[in-house]
């Protein structure tokens, strides 16, 4: 063989692998990038991986073993594409009438005839050694349009193949040259960094190893350059942390993800993917597919650590503490994150991958022949059928090229339309990988993740929003959503049109704390419900409310009619909906009983017959929370933001429709009566009765049937509406709670055993309590967090000046240190008003002062009114408007 059938061999092979990888590699990208299948990340790595490799064994079968092949055939001498005639096929040389009508030159056109000649009197010509000039022209001719048209020489084939070759060595060169840096780097950083010889942390290391059977020695080591916790090392692998881990949950974490990439041999795998992406570097896909690896690759290693650790959340912490530490004090890695594999080399992924560990159904334990089988079974026929069918480059001068027998050009014309459809489909640039579709779509509008420019109307609103999220940054605390309604708008907000806002893309900043975990747990597509305010630069989370919530629906959010706007009165309605988290109801209005003095609605009847969101229970949740869906009662309400759509209880509340409840108070009034003999009653359980909030250690949960049990740690709260006469004496006790459900179910996924949790608690009989408010963690209970009043306080009313000790954002509440009394209302039970000066004390009651209470920090002194409404309960409730007092304000 001579250099230029060298030369032309190694096109023909580049050319080849060309344009196999593209026909393997699209659909393998359109799988898993855009449809997300199959859903075992597992499964989807090696998906990717069966097509990177796929096409260089189809293009060595075809060039170097000289498979067989049906397809068409893309000569490398000249131009166009030649199915050539059976004839040749049997003869090995074209007809006459073909070969010498494809001859540029009188000369060539008789040595062709010559040759020709010499062929059918039974001579043996070798075309490929003898006279390759006479069938490079007819091979590169055949079939064109127009035969005399002028054909390149065959030195500027030569040069144009030689340059070509020469391109595309030094990419190689290049390419590999590069990724020896990369190993020279990681070795001198492997090098720098230094042993860790904590036994706690060797121990586990040695326990993680064996669940995951790694047989290999792994060595902990720390360098603080080091971007997060990384893998790498074929021989001898070793786990690079970048600081000094202290043994918990999460450094468990860590070391079982970064022991789930050596068990998978991720690090041989992150090299040969390097490899064939720089030796085949023309082919942009292979730098998508390697890509999309390297990201499965770490969906699989934190499914199989959750499976060694037994429980999720330990992998979710841990994924959020990386996510803002990188975040908040981010480092430059070097190059060498190409070798190695980490839990936070992809950041963009890292909410993604807790979703994924929050979210799966998939069982990493139970093999799923099923689905491997049908994939790799379709992935080897669509090999075999590229290799099979597919347009391959040729030398026409080597012998070794089988030809085609097909005549038909259909055939030419099918493939020829294949390879156009998939360089039209072939994506010019990497994509990340979605998140799983949900049930939540959007029909009327597509999401979009830039936000649109936000109307004057906005400006200076203050209030809730609703709407479907369109994208989010966990790390930065941001999200994106295109709004579908405006359910709320304080009394403070000063925006001209707050409705000019439906319809639009916005992004929100300020996301922290607890409410990130919602951000978490939310999926693209889901709609969320928040708090919003402009601050004159763009919309912000100030931190009162954000939670999941069930698709819009325009029946949950009505809009008042405009004659209606202003009312004040009372009205007769049904209960058709209850919101317990946000104390409101929304209500089908039968009849406009009664009409104030001060209502400025120019006509109240047009609210009959229609639908209404009623609020502000917060101070009535005794009376909320006997009310029932279904229900009918009558009810004073106001309207008091003009732009808002809600409107505010202002006086009692009266059911018309009692659904038997009475004949249940007195059967239970029965039972909890003191028994003959001295048997125990219900009034010696502190749980009968019992209404308030409860704070304890989570022992065990079933999020599947919304139940948990915890330990009672305090007593926060006790509602009006309690029946229980010593509730305090919970303290102490296990208790089951069930009823968990909606968006209460997300708080308690992302709980695990040892957290402390809040919640509203309900008891209507039997061993359980029941959910019936807020859920959320709370911080471990110390002394101090929930004081507890004086006896000789208790059923006080009056004025007080207090500095503000903590703020509690959650439940809209303060721990104050009363300073002074400052006035004893009429109708003060307390005996010694002032027991409390000195001592601290819970202040709650600002749902309908949510303007006082955010102006209040930390450290101010403040004046107002408070009551103390249920003598069990160790909470005060504010009853007049706030204000800070300066230092000398005595």
């Amino acid at each position: 063989m001579t250099w230029i059938d060298l030369l032309t061999s190694v096109a023909g092979f580049l050319l080849t692998y060309l344009v196999h990888s593209t026909l393997i590699l699209v659909p393998a990208w359109w799988l898993v990038a855009k449809r997300r299948w199959p859903a075992d990340p597992g499964l989807r790595s090696q998906l990717f991986k069966f097509s990177l490799l796929a096409p260089l064994f189809t293009t060595l079968a075809l060039t170097a073993c000289g498979g067989p092949h049906w397809g068409m055939r893309i000569p490398l001498a000249g131009q166009g594409v030649l199915p050539l005639p059976v004839e040749t096929v049997a003869t090995g040389i074209a007809p006459a009438d073909v070969v010498v009508s494809a001859a540029s030159s009188q000369s060539q056109r008789s040595t062709v005839s010559a040759l020709v000649a010499d062929k059918r009197a039974g001579e043996t010509v070798s075309t490929s050694s003898s006279h390759p000039e006479a069938i490079a022209p007819e091979l590169s001719r055949h079939e064109t349009a127009d035969p005399n048209a002028s054909l390149p020489s065959s030195g500027g084939w030569i040069v144009c193949l030689s340059s070509l070759a020469m391109l595309w060595t030094a990419g190689v060169v290049v390419g590999l040259f590069r990724l020896c840096l990369q190993w020279s780097q990681l070795r001198r950083l492997y090098q720098a960094s230094t042993v860790i010889d904590d036994q706690a942390l060797l121990s586990e290391t040695d326990r993680l190893r064996s669940r995951l059977v790694i047989r290999r020695r792994v060595a902990l080591r720390i360098h603080p350059q080091a971007q997060g916790p990384l893998a790498a090392g074929i021989r001898r692998p070793f786990i690079l942390l970048p600081r000094q881990p202290i043994a918990d949950g999460e450094t468990s974490a860590t070391l079982a993800h970064e022991l789930a990439h050596i068990a998978n041999r991720d690090a041989v795998w992150n090299l040969l993917l390097q490899i064939t992406c720089r030796v085949f570097f023309f082919q942009p896909l292979n730098w998508i597919a390697s890509h999309s690896i390297r990201k499965e690759m770490d969906f699989k290693a934190d499914l199989l650590a959750v499976q060694v650790l037994g429980e999720p959340m330990s992998m979710v912490k841990c994924l959020y503490s990386a996510g803002r530490q990188l975040n908040h004090s981010p480092t430059t890695l070097s190059p060498t994150y190409a070798l190695v594999s980490g839990m936070a080399v992809f950041q963009s992924t890292l909410g993604q991958r807790i979703e994924a560990i929050l979210q799966s159904e998939v069982d990493v334990q139970r093999p799923r022949w099923l689905t491997r089988a049908t994939m790799f079974s379709a992935l080897l026929s669509c090999v075999l059928a590229v290799a099979l069918l597919a347009p391959r480059a040729v030398n026409p001068n080597s012998l070794t090229d089988s030809l085609p027998t097909d005549k038909n050009p259909m055939t030419k014309r099918t493939m020829a339309s294949m390879l156009l459809f998939a360089g039209l489909s072939m994506p010019a640039t990497a994509e990340e990988p979605q998140p799983p579709a949900t049930s939540q779509t959007t029909d009327k509008a597509t999401l979009k993740t830039t936000p649109d420019e936000l109307p004057a109307g906005i400006r200076r609103f203050n209030g809730m929003l609703v709407g479907r999220l369109a994208a989010k940054d966990v790390e930065q605390g941001t999200f994106t959503i295109l709004v579908d309604a405006v359910p709320r708008v304080w009394r403070n907000s000063q925006a001209e049109n707050p409705r000019s806002i439906v319809g639009k893309t916005i992004n929100v900043s300020g996301v922290f704390g607890k409410f990130l975990d919602v951000l978490v747990v939310a999926r693209i597509g889901e709609t969320i419900e928040f708090e919003c305010k402009h601050d004159g630069d763009g919309l912000v989370f100030p931190g009162e409310l954000l939670r999941k919530v069930a698709p819009y629906d325009p029946a949950d959010y009505p809009v008042l009619p405009e004659a209606f706007r202003g009312f004040r009165g009372r009205v007769a309605a049904e209960i058709l909906k209850k919101d317990p988290e946000t104390f409101e109801l929304i209500l089908r209005v039968e009849q406009v009983t009664k009409i104030w003095d001060g209502s400025s609605a120019k006509e109240a009847k047009s609210i009959e017959g229609k639908s209404l969101m009623l609020a502000g229970f917060w101070n009535r949740r005794d009376a909320y929370h006997d009310m029932k869906v279904g229900d009918r009662i009558d009810v004073g309400m106001q309207h008091i933001g003009l732009r808002s759509d809600h409107l505010t209880v202002a006086e009692e509340i009266h059911r018309t429709a009692m659904r038997d409840e009475r004949m249940n108070e007195r059967m239970n009034e029965r039972e909890d009566q003191p028994r003959e003999g001295g048997e125990r009653t219900a009034q010696d359980d502190p749980l009968q009765g019992f209404k308030g909030m409860l704070v304890g250690r989570l022992l065990e949960k079933d999020a599947e049937r919304g139940t948990f049990t915890i330990t009672v740690d305090a007593v926060p709260r006790v509602w009006e509406n309690n029946r229980s006469a010593k509730p305090k004496a919970l303290i102490g006790k296990k208790v089951t709670a069930e009823g968990v459900e909606g968006r209460l179910i997300d708080a308690l996924v992302v709980t695990k055993v040892g957290d402390t949790l809040e919640f509203g608690a309900l008891h209507d009989g039997g061993p359980r309590i029941r959910v019936g408010e807020v859920l959320h963690k709370v911080a471990p209970v110390q002394p101090g967090d929930y004081p507890v009043l004086p006896d000789r306080f208790r059923g006080f009313r009056g004025m007080v000046t207090a500095k503000v000790i903590r703020k509690g954002d959650e439940l809209s509440e303060l721990i104050i240190e009363v300073e002074k009394i400052d006035r004893t209302f009429d109708g003060s039970q307390a005996e010694n008003p002032k027991s409390i000066i000195g001592k601290q004390a819970i202040l709650a009651g600002f749902w309908n002062r949510k303007d006082d209470f955010h102006r209040i920090n930390v450290g101010d002194r403040i004046r107002c009114g408070m009551n103390h409404t249920q003598i069990l309960s160790d909470h005060l409730v504010v009853i007049e408007s706030v204000r800070k007092v300066d230092g000398e304000d005595q």
